[in-house]
């Protein structure tokens, strides 16, 4: 079996608090869901030693970032139970995906950050992928978000899995399965604001975006996208009118408004040409093209 280890998490999670003044990082891409300054006590160089704080391994594969909230650090994992997957050294094609024939076990991790102790494990779900995914990608390529209370875990061809900072489970909600382009598999990752938690997944099953209350799991609201497959999360963006859901698909930008209001929906955003990258929040550049236009008000479900 496999196995992947938090090798550089201890000493860059750390380091990237301090830098930047925050005391949590809490999604992906940290608290602000965009960069930070650079700084120079951002160490340039590891080895298996050097700038290496603590090293705890862990089985499976997971492309997920790790996310922190006080001493506690959040993994997750898809850990094949059958032979490991193939490796496949030099440029890979758009045709190397995998397709296990092996159960998977799906699994939450709480790792003390001062130690890199196992402080819980949490298994959310066993059984045989049922798709395939490249071999670029992983079955635990979203990352999980915390607000302190609760760690949000969620894998695209599953579901969503809650549990409270003692690994207690709180809520879930399954999903899937979807078929994604080209079986590449999923990676698009949540959003939290406020008391709701949002979930774009994009597939060339049905595509849809969905709003959960953050403590109870009640749907609030959910409107199919008329979109293929992406991969981008969506970025909450507080800006001088409002705020508002901004997700990036390879045809259009949309923004959505956070109650999905028909009578308030602000305007789509739509460009001639978009990546699938998930924006920063200046939203200033994404492939060739830059400049928002205003598209027709829509109403949700």
């Amino acid at each position: 079996m496999k196995s992947w280890s938090l090798t550089i998490v201890g000493v860059l999670v750390l380091t990237l608090l301090r830098v930047s003044g925050q005391e949590n990082w809490p999604q992906f891409r940290g608290p602000n869901a965009g960069v930070i300054p650079d700084n120079s006590a951002l160490p340039e160089t590891w080895s298996a030693t050097e700038n290496v704080a603590w090293k705890t391994p862990l089985p499976g594969i997971g492309w997920g970032s790790p996310v922190v909230w006080g001493d506690h650090v959040f993994v997750t994992a898809g850990i094949n139970t059958g032979a490991p997957e193939p490796f496949k050294s030099g440029q890979l094609r758009g045709g190397d995906v995998v397709k296990p024939a092996a159960p998977y076990r799906w699994v939450v991790y709480d790792v003390s950050l001062a130690t890199g102790h196992i402080r819980w494990q949490k298994e959310v779900a066993t059984s045989i992928p049922a798709d395939g995914t490249h071999m670029k990608n992983s079955y635990a390529s979203e990352t999980p978000v915390t607000d302190g209370e609760r760690v949000y875990a969620y894998f695209g061809n599953l579901g969503v899995f809650v549990f409270d900072m003692t690994g207690r489970a709180v809520w879930s909600h399954p999903m899937g399965p979807f078929k994604f382009r080209n079986g590449w598999g999923s990676a698009a990752s949540p959003a939290l604001h406020e008391d709701r938690l949002f979930i774009v997944n994009d597939n060339d099953t049905q595509s849809f975006i969905v709003a959960y209350d953050k403590r109870s799991g009640r749907e609030l609201w959910k409107r199919d996208r008329e979109i293929g497959t992406n991969w981008a999360t969506p970025l909450v963006w507080k800006n001088d009118l409002r705020t508002e859901l901004v997700v990036p698909s390879s045809v259009k930008t949309r923004s959505y408004d956070l109650d999905c209001r028909p009578s308030t929906f602000p305007p789509r955003l739509r460009r001639s040409a978009c990546c699938s990258s998930t924006p920063a929040m200046s939203l200033t550049r994404c492939g060739p093209c830059t400049r928002f236009v205003p598209a027709p008000r829509a109403t949700c479900r």
